[in-house]
């Protein structure tokens, strides 16, 4: 009922409160934050762009990511892709 609707509200408000919150602290706690030139950003730009592209190739080549073929989980997934019904 409306209850519900109005605590879900004011979760979701206390969540980005929260959010903004943790957001502050840290840019607080980290006086000389690195810049975006600096190598030790591009070394984990690097490492994350390498880890990304190692999980498509083996996703890709042995076909773990999804099985294309039907609406049932496959793989490494664990949900369904007939969710059109769902309200």
């Amino acid at each position: 009922g409306v209850s519900f609707v109005s605590l879900a509200l004011v979760i979701v408000y206390l969540g980005g409160m929260l959010v903004v919150f943790v957001y502050l602290v840290s840019l607080e706690a980290d006086p000389y934050p690195e810049a975006w030139g600096s190598w030790v950003v591009i070394g984990y730009g690097l490492g994350i762009g390498l880890v990304v592209m190692v999980g498509l190739v083996i996703g890709g080549v042995l076909g773990l990511l999804a099985d294309e073929g039907t609406v049932n989980s496959g793989g490494l997934l664990s949900v369904r892709s007939d969710f059109s019904g769902v309200a």
